[in-house]
């Protein structure tokens, strides 16, 4: 069985759980409703959209919400130090912890944000989950995009 870890940005708090607590989160969100069996096994796909709406999951020992949602390794990861990244979900190593101890990001998507853009994140449709795509506007005059969801058209 695969383990997870959900993560707090402000206290560090870590709480391990399973793949089902995931669906379960997921689901209490309002996600899932129409997920096939295959798509509830592929766990990045469940991470991925976790993430989405991981923001408004709440701290369970500060209250502060934000949660980040990362694959848990085994015993060898509860010796690694350092927080996930809360654009990439990949681990911040303690080194840049110890020189930026309010950081959030990795050093590869702090540097984009540096360059003036966001980190890649895909977004994915509230509703029926599924990966939103960038459409153009169909009015006259100024270019106008939008995210669309290619399934439900919202």
């Amino acid at each position: 069985m695969t383990h997870l870890s959900f993560c707090c940005p402000a206290c560090r708090h870590t709480e391990r759980s399973n793949s089902e607590t995931l669906i379960a989160r997921l689901q209490g969100a309002g996600l899932l409703k129409r997920a096939t069996r295959q798509e509830r096994k592929d766990l990045p796909y469940l991470i991925a959209l976790a993430r989405t709406v991981s923001v408004q999951w709440r701290c369970a020992a500060c209250g502060a919400p934000g949660l980040t949602v990362e694959e848990a390794g085994g015993p060898a990861d509860d010796f690694e130090v350092g927080q996930p990244c809360a654009a990439c979900g990949k681990r911040i190593p303690a080194e840049r912890m110890e020189l930026f101890p309010d950081t959030t990001l990795c050093t590869a998507c702090q540097s984009v944000v540096d360059r003036g853009r966001t980190p890649d994140t895909q977004e994915y449709c509230p509703r029926c989950g599924t990966l939103m795509q960038i459409r153009a506007g169909r009015s006259s005059g100024v270019a106008r995009y939008a995210l669309v969801c290619p399934q439900c058209r919202r």
